[in-house]
């Protein structure tokens, strides 16, 4: 089969999904239904980046933009990302809200082609759910779903994801590392997959990182000067530190603390009826660290192939990860890609039970999506345990 030819079930996939979400969400959903998704959060930040970007973490100064630019009645969802994001949106911003809506729809829709071009090898192995052909298990993954129609920057963080695997399985480690740091505005999620493939990669790939976060630390200052950049840390403090202590089924930032399907979730659900907020995080931090030192060590490992470490080191930083939705686990499309198909059902069943479990939770309500972090659990296990077949191969090669 040609290379052109195998693409062809995707390209169709991919034309039938694009065409069924946009023109469903066109004339299908409810009136006003596109106001309350949530990208009105990156089309505020969008807004100010461009009118008023000292004032850019200023709720009131976003309640006004949303206010007066997309719908009187929605909700606030505050925005705590950096400021080098709320510029990336400044174009699309400029528009009225529903055109932008769509056009961000569109694109995000166009990152799932890019992620498949950059990241092939991996997404069109067999042993994937839903993969009779290559690829299609990306139309499959609810998470992508999720993040399309809410207009979540959750796939601006996968094309990313896959850019980086792209460059490392290429030798080219400090550019992997200035991408990464690129998907900063994830940075629950790119700060441990930092620490863990730079622990794999070593120190060209960690200067990379730290260059480029530089960057966007730079662009940032010129974005929002020094009152945006004040209000940035005040804000983001303010979130690390409700998010990390909270344990009511409220977060102050509207994120169900049961709804995070990490270590975090998993934690404060088995614990939360009867221990106190310090003493959850203090289990938390524990957790989250032994897996952290764990993770590390199986990555140091002589002989672990690459394909494997990566997938290892995505799915833990996505664990120990304090702020997470589910729209964020479309990055688990690459570690899933990379260890389709290979020896070892714990890894195929894992990865089973949590496609299929994501729509039956969703179904029970989001607050059961914490156990979502147990087959997680089992796919590191796995990954993790392979890492170690592999090395006492190559020990015994040797």
């Amino acid at each position: 089969m040609t290379r052109a030819a195998s693409a062809r079930p995707f390209a169709l996939a991919w034309i039938l999904y694009a065409a069924a979400l946009l023109l469903g969400m066109r004339f299908l959903a409810a009136p006003g239904l596109v106001e309350h998704m949530a990208f009105r959060q990156l089309y505020v930040a969008g807004r100010l980046a461009g009118a008023d970007p000292a004032r850019l973490y200023d709720v009131e100064r976003q309640r006004e933009i949303l206010d007066d630019h997309v719908d009187h009645g929605a909700d606030l969802l505050q925005f705590l990302g950096p400021p080098f994001e709320a510029w990336l949106f400044r174009p699309l911003a400029r528009l009225p809200y529903p055109a932008a809506y769509y056009l961000f729809a569109s694109l995000n829709l166009a990152l799932l082609a890019l992620c498949f071009a950059l990241c092939r090898a991996a997404l069109a192995r067999p042993g994937t759910v839903a993969q009779p052909r290559a690829g299609l298990q990306i139309f499959a993954f609810l998470p992508v779903t999720i993040a399309v129609r809410q207009g979540h920057d959750s796939l601006l963080l996968l094309a990313g994801l896959c850019a980086v695997w792209r460059l490392l399985s290429a030798e080219r480690r400090l550019a992997a590392g200035c991408v990464l740091a690129l998907l900063l505005f994830k940075a629950q999620l790119c700060l441990p997959l930092a620490l863990l493939l730079a622990a794999r990669s070593g120190l060209r790939f960690l200067a990379g990182f730290l260059a480029g976060a530089s960057a966007v630390t730079l662009l940032s200052a010129a974005v929002a000067g020094r009152g945006g950049l004040e209000g940035f840390a005040g804000t983001a403090w303010a979130a690390v530190r409700l998010t990390l202590f909270e344990i009511g089924p409220l977060g102050t930032f509207g994120r169900l603390s049961l709804a995070m399907p990490n270590l975090k979730g998993l934690v404060t659900a088995a614990t939360r009826d009867f221990l106190p907020g310090g003493a959850v995080f203090l289990l938390i931090l524990a957790f989250s660290g032994a897996v952290l030192v764990w993770a590390l060590r199986a990555l140091r490992r002589p002989g672990v192939g690459l394909e494997r470490a990566f997938a290892l080191a995505v799915v833990c930083a996505v664990l120990v990860s304090y702020w997470l939705g589910i729209e964020d686990l479309t990055v688990l499309l690459v570690p899933f890609g990379l260890l389709s198909g290979v020896p070892g059902a714990l890894v195929s069943r894992s990865m089973l039970a949590t496609y299929f479990a994501m729509p039956l939770l969703m179904i029970l309500g989001p607050r059961s999506l914490f156990l979502l972090c147990l087959p997680l659990l089992v796919f590191a296990y796995a990954a993790a345990a392979g890492g170690a077949r592999e090395s006492g191969r190559a020990d015994g090669a040797s």
